[in-house]
């Protein structure tokens, strides 16, 4: 289990050092100046985000960034996310979305792109847009954490040769 939570907390390392670089790359003049960034993610009361919005707001505190995090419940379709986006593009300097579909939202991502700078958040790098260089993905290393994952089970399981694992992903409603 020690090997999972410092897992987790290289995780929101790099999302945040992520957000932090983009964030001081986006900037565009002296230290007085506020950003505005608005933060569309799926189900943004659900615990899984806490972690990863604590970061956001430690490093909005340090960086002179008013991070507007909307509320969302699970979002069933792209086009209530691209209602989301599209009323927050108009408001703020920057977004930190979690696309819905990366396939569906693609040409709408590419097209709020040329708006506001974005940050994808859990989104495969298929993502099949043209950005211009005015985004960037920030995830996990899935194949770092598939080892992580098969050495913690050989640590709880040595003597077990015919060890099966299932993982299961996305929503499991």
């Amino acid at each position: 289990m020690r090997r999972s939570f410092r897992l987790d907390l290289l995780v929101i390392f790099l999302m945040t050092s992520a957000l932090v670089f983009g964030l001081l790359t986006w900037r565009k003049g002296g230290n007085e100046q506020m950003f505005q960034i608005s933060v569309v993610i799926d189900d943004s009361s659900d615990n899984r985000w806490v972690a990863f919005l604590e970061g956001l707001e430690e490093a909005a505190d340090d960086n002179n960034v008013i991070l507007n995090v909307i509320n969302t419940e699970h979002f069933y379709a792209p086009v209530k996310q691209e209602e989301v986006i599209a009323k927050e593009l108009n408001a703020a300097d920057a977004l930190i979305v979690q696309p819905y579909d990366s396939v569906m939202s693609a040409s709408f991502l590419g097209e709020s792109s040329k708006t506001a700078p974005l940050v994808f958040v859990e989104a495969g790098a298929n993502l099949d847009a043209e950005f211009n260089g005015n985004c960037v993905f920030v995830g996990t290393d899935d194949d770092a954490m598939g080892r992580a994952l098969a050495e913690e089970l050989l640590n709880d399981y040595p003597h077990t040769k015919d060890l099966c694992v299932g993982i299961l992903s996305g929503n499991q409603q």
